[in-house]
């Protein structure tokens, strides 16, 4: 009867082992209970004590565990053999896996030391000692763990026979080793032998077997990290499809079935990377879900779950927009970093996580302490990753990214160059297969240092990088709108500084292809919105196309809408729409216009915490409306409010900002208005120091400079008109030739305004010869910047602004006593103007022809031939009235 019942129960063992069924192991439980009561055989209790990890395997109840730790340990008291302190070794495990306590794992290493003491050939003690110290390893992060783990499991596997019924465990717990030291160390080696254990332990286990799931979840994660490295789409396929079958053959009730959820989730995640359907998004957000409102907080797989979960909702966030989704992963991600206790090897993903989703957060909200603890824990992040670790790149780009934002709350260089050569490390290190996200954030850095410096190099660089990425990105990938908007905002400041139609046409176009792409709520939606009405804004003072500015304003009104009045963004959807309106008011003359900009940008600073970065920025061009309405209204009251809002701005301002020299000159200007009001000589003379300090801010090849040293020299002839001394006027003199000189590449429409102003105060003065060098100087701009604009009505734009430059140059060569020079200069000018006039180039010949005025084509031709050789005199000059600095 007893043997009858054993042999019943070893078959119901037997049985679950192939087909995983938790009826076998219920059954083979309630046979070895009794019998171990009845009996009172040391080898009955093992087997129950087996039998019940059986069970707690299938079902996941945690008294299970309790009481196969009791089984054995009664066995241990027993027979103290390596068998029975094998057995209870992997007891203390499983029951360390669930409670985390490290006691267990520690007493378990223990038994499993004596065990291969006592039979150091036997394969499967070595492998399960392996495997303890591979805990211990990954709850210390002792390297030395690691190292003998493998060392051990490579001695199962070779030790242990092929037709051994563990064998197939040997081989992959072969493979999982490899795994860690793999992400310790990215050893490529590592990755193919944990991918290669992987696949061949799924091919030896069985259909029914309860191991399968686990092994395909780990298939799956070997897979998804070779794809990560090689961007092979075969993998990735396999990946996902492994992850499903590891969760479609993982019972209900099983103790692993979140974790293979979670693998899952991860598998989907990155497909979703790839292909961009919201449906895979959608299905790991719920899985991941499910699996931790269902896993026990003390597991130790929960902090992976939650991890997982925080990435998760941050990429939902970053579609929908939902603030609700993004507080849920600040709250999983801190989460799970609370779970985990000392330096374990999860601590670095986990505090990569958190400090990404404060970032996030912290551009949601704009509160600084968000920033300070995404860098906090990206610092520390840094710090505990191993630097030949695979994930050491990814770590980095986030910190480089809150840097990058700290740099904007704080503009110290430091953080910047920082940053940027986060970045740059970062393409080091991977320089095999960087992705799309390296290249972006690498071109987005030299954007950003860009606009601080002005080096041309790092904008060069930056459009390379860009182009390269949006050609090999998929058209259905979610990060092309990004990048998009990054390629365009590169080509409209390579515009800023050539005027190359060409650039400005394409930046729109790359805008209008991220909106046509971007999904209706997502989260940066509003910001190309606006980006795109910015880039009309430019092509409309390019063309001054009203359709243009008509349809930036629409836009700009249309991303203000898709923001909540709390969203962080609002207050700069206020100043972009009150911007387009003033622009408006400037062309068209709509006093209505003025007053809205006005009523956006008072809002704006309303709304604006005093520590926004963008405050200043706000209180500034407010001012300049302001500036607006008093030379219409002449109101002293406009003009002591503006200049208030220009001084609040500056004084908002750190040292080190970038924005501080467009600032300090706009404030300088308001000043200038006030001393030609009053009189008072300690505007001018502030005024001057501002626009000093600004100029010698402003880097050499900004395309702002020629505009500041205009406005200083405008301020310093004025200083001159007071003091008569000959210092005064060198320094003037001096501002606008360098204004002539400086922008006659980067800044041609200042570049004439400064002409005109110098030739006409020499003209005032009687200083013909000082005019003739002014104006000529005018005229080589004029030539350029028409040759240089390809579209006609930005021609225009620089022909009104020198409508009177041939003549008032003439009159100073005649006066200086060149007649000739006055001659080319007359001629030069009315060459210009009459080519211009007459449409010159193939285009209007072709036009011609086409309407069957072949005669008149010939004779047209032959007139553009003369008038081009009228182009190109020996001499060039230039001139203009004085104007008013800006």
């Amino acid at each position: 009867m007893t043997d009858s019942r054993a042999e019943a129960a070893y078959r119901a063992r037997d049985r679950y082992a192939e087909t995983g069924d938790p009826k076998a192991a219920r059954e083979a439980v309630e046979l070895l209970r009794i019998l171990a009561r009845e009996q009172h055989v040391a080898s009955y209790l093992d087997e129950l004590g087996g039998a019940l990890l059986d069970l707690f395997e299938a079902e996941g109840e945690f008294a299970v565990l309790t009481e196969a730790l009791e089984a054995h340990e009664e066995h241990v008291r027993l027979v103290r053999d390596a068998d029975s302190l094998n057995n209870l070794g992997n007891c203390l495990r499983a029951c360390h896996d669930v409670t985390g306590d490290e006691h267990l794992l520690e007493r378990a290493r223990e038994e499993l030391e004596e065990a291969a003491a006592l039979s150091p050939g036997d394969a499967t003690v070595l492998d399960n000692l392996a495997l303890v110290l591979t805990d211990l390893y990954n709850a210390t992060g002792e390297t030395v763990l690691l190292d003998r783990a493998l060392e051990l499991h490579t001695r199962a596997v070779l030790l242990g026979a092929a037709e051994d019924p563990n064998h197939l465990l040997h081989v992959a717990n072969l493979a999982s080793a490899h795994m860690y030291r793999y992400e310790r160390t990215g050893d490529l080696v590592d990755l193919g032998a944990w991918a290669e254990g992987c696949a061949r332990a799924v091919a030896l286990t069985s259909a029914g077997s309860p191991t399968l799931p686990l092994r395909q979840a780990n298939l799956a994660l070997a897979l998804l990290e070779r794809h990560a490295r090689h961007g092979s789409p075969a993998d990735l396929a396999d990946a996902v499809h492994a992850a499903r079958r590891a969760l479609d053959t993982s019972p209900a009730g099983a103790a692993d079935r979140p974790r293979q959820a979670g693998v899952l989730a991860n598998a989907l995640i990155r497909r979703y990377h790839q292909d961009g359907d919201p449906r895979d998004m959608d299905e790991a957000t719920a899985l991941l879900r499910a699996a931790t409102a269902g896993h026990p907080q003390d597991r130790s797989g929960s902090p992976h779950l939650w991890n997982n979960l925080a990435r998760t909702l941050l990429e939902r966030y970053e579609r929908n927009a939902d603030p609700a989704e993004l507080e849920e992963a600040v709250e999983a991600a801190g989460h799970a970093v609370d779970l985990l206790d000392g330096p374990e090897p999860l601590l670095p993903l986990c505090l990569d996580t958190l400090g990404t989703v404060f970032t996030a957060r912290y551009l949601h909200h704009g509160e600084v302490e968000d920033l300070e603890r995404a860098v906090a824990c990206l610092e520390r992040c840094a710090e505990l990753t191993d630097e030949a670790a695979p994930a050491l790149p990814s770590r980095l780009t986030a910190l480089a990214i809150a840097l990058a934002y700290h740099y904007e709350r704080t503009w110290e260089l430091a953080d910047l160059d920082r940053s940027v050569g986060l970045f740059d490390a970062v393409a080091e290190l991977r320089p095999e297969h960087p992705g799309p996200a390296d290249l972006n954030n690498r071109a987005r850095g030299r954007i950003r240092r860009h606009h601080r410096t002005g080096d041309s190099e790092d904008l060069a660089f930056a459009l390379d990088q860009l182009e390269a990425l949006v050609a090999a990105t998929p058209e259905r990938a979610p990060g092309l709108p990004l990048y998009l908007d990054n390629l365009a905002e590169a080509l409209r400041l390579r515009y800023e500084s050539t005027g190359a139609a060409d650039d400005l046409e394409r930046a729109v176009a790359a805008l209008r292809r991220a909106l046509r792409l971007l999904p209706p709520r997502a989260s940066r939606r509003p910001d190309t919105l606006s980006g795109l009405g910015n880039a009309l804004l430019d092509r409309f003072g390019a063309t001054g196309s009203v359709v243009d500015l008509d349809e930036a304003i629409a836009l700009h009104r249309e991303a203000l809408a898709a923001l909540p009045a709390d969203a962080p963004g609002h207050p700069g959807a206020l100043n972009d729409l009150a911007n387009a309106v003033r622009e408006r008011y400037q062309h068209l003359d709509t006093p209505h216009d003025l007053d809205e900009a006005i009523l956006l940008l008072n809002a704006a600073v309303a709304l604006a915490d005093l520590t926004t970065p963008d405050r200043p920025v706000f209180l500034d061009n407010l001012g300049n409306t302001l500036m607006d309405r008093y030379e219409r209204d002449a109101d002293p009251d406009d003009l002591d409010t503006g200049l208030a809002a220009h001084a609040q701005a500056l004084d908002l301002l750190p040292s080190s900002a970038p924005e501080r020299g467009r600032i300090g000159a706009n404030t300088g200007g308001a000043l200038w208005r006030r001393w030609r009001l009053t009189g008072a000589r300690k505007d001018l003379n502030e005024a001057i120091s501002l626009l000093q300090e600004a100029v010698h801010a402003t880097p050499p090849a900004s395309p702002n400079r020629p505009l500041r040293l205009n406005n200083l020299g405008c301020f310093l002839r004025d200083l001159h008109g007071l003091t008569g001394t000959e210092n005064d006027r060198r320094a003037a003199a001096a501002a606008l030739e360098e204004a002539c000189r400086s922008g006659a590449e980067r800044g041609p429409r200042w570049a004439l305004e400064a002409a005109r102003n110098w030739g006409s105060w020499a003209t005032a003065r009687g200083a013909w010869s000082e005019a003739a060098g002014a104006y000529r100087l005018g005229l080589a701009v004029l030539r350029t910047a028409y040759r240089g604009q390809g579209m006609r009505p930005h021609r225009e734009s620089w022909l009104r602004i020198a409508n009177r430059l041939p003549a008032d140059a003439a009159e100073a060569y005649l006066r200086a006593g060149d007649v000739p020079g006055a001659v080319r200069a007359l001629e030069a000018g009315r060459a210009v103007l009459l080519s211009e006039a007459l449409l010159t180039g193939d285009t209007a010949l072709e036009q011609l022809e086409a309407a069957g005025h072949g005669a008149v084509a010939d004779r047209y031709g032959r007139l553009v031939d003369r008038l081009a050789r009228l182009e190109n005199p020996r001499d060039d000059t230039r001139s203009h009235a004085a104007g008013r600095p800006r």
